[in-house]
């Protein structure tokens, strides 16, 4: 059981990528006529609705013989919708903002690891469901829809700076949230600089794995974003997403792993200019990942195939 422990989690922290990203490294190419400053804007009080839309596979090449019987070589397949009611809570001088999410729907379909997942809630409606009963084995200790019930009965508290970046900090969820609760998606802060049609940057993360493994390994994300057009009041980003890997500094979790990660991927924001804050943003992410550990004595090797797609729209 110590061994099947330990590959429940690494399997969870695999696929537990949850970025966060930094301000803009680099700006500016080309001279447009005249360039405007890509600032999110709220007003204590005001309110908004915020959908949400995440998808995420995991793919093994090959089940190691430590997971045989244990999970198929697609161990997560999930499909997440939410709608959310946002209030700003509060406003500082620079201009970040404090905000409160209460769950209005949140629907998530598919299968992780050994469990199916068909979860709908609805605040309108009665849930009287109650989380489900461990068995044995310490199953429910792991069970989606029970974490996702938690999850919807508690309002999320985020925070998010003048250049977009959002941050879960408090409520049910807030490790588990960080990767899917996003204003620009995958593209990261806006730029620090007034741009105009034709102007790029680049934004550069280390996403460190959640829970034991964090510290453990990191993620490179690289975003090279253009501001290719304007369309009816927002600003049109793209964005070419690139992923590499660097290692932890060694003995600080329970597991010590080598990993390497490749990938690539593309994002389009549109973001209203004069309001100061994103229509809509969509994500697509193709990682690929190979990790080599040791549990319980054994050493494992894993090569998978990992698929992000998000969407962030505030109508």
């Amino acid at each position: 059981m110590r061994l099947a422990s330990a590959a429940w989690i690494v399997a969870l922290g695999l696929l537990g990528l949850a970025p966060s990203f930094a301000d803009p490294v680099s700006a500016t190419e080309g001279k447009p006529q005249e360039k405007v400053e890509l600032r999110t804007r709220f007003q204590k009080g005001e309110k908004f609705p915020l959908k949400l839309s995440y998808a995420m596979s995991f793919k093994l090449d090959k089940v190691p013989e430590a997971f045989q019987g244990v999970v198929t070589e697609e161990p997560l397949n999930l499909k997440v919708e939410a709608l959310l009611d946002v209030e700003v809570k509060s406003v500082a001088d620079d201009g970040a903002a404090t905000l409160e999410g209460a769950w209005k729907q949140l629907k998530a379909k598919g299968h992780a690891l050994t469990q199916d997942v068909d979860f709908l809630y609805d605040a309108a409606k009665k849930d009287d469901e109650k989380p489900k009963v461990d068995e044995g084995g310490g199953q429910g200790l792991l069970n989606l829809e029970d974490q996702l019930r938690k999850i919807v009965k508690n309002p999320v508290a985020m925070s998010v700076d003048r250049l977009g970046k959002m941050k879960v900090e408090g409520g049910a969820g807030k490790g588990e949230l960080n990767g899917m609760l996003s204003l620009n998606g995958l593209m990261g802060s806006l730029p620090a600089d007034k741009v105009g049609p034709g102007d790029k940057w680049t934004t550069e993360d280390k996403l460190a794995m959640p829970g034991p493994l964090a510290g453990a390994v990191q993620f490179k994300v690289k975003s090279e974003n253009s501001y290719a057009s304007d369309e009816k009041g927002c600003a049109v980003i793209q964005s070419k997403f690139s992923v590499s890997s660097e290692k932890g500094a060694p003995g600080e979790n329970l597991l010590d792993i080598e990993l390497k990660t490749s990938g690539e991927g593309e994002g389009k924001t549109h973001f209203r200019v004069k309001d100061g804050r994103p229509a809509k943003s969509e994500s697509k992410l193709k990682v690929r990942l190979e990790a080599a550990f040791n549990a319980g004595g054994q050493d494992i090797d894993l090569k998978a195939s990992v698929k992000i797609d998000q969407g962030v729209e505030i109508p």
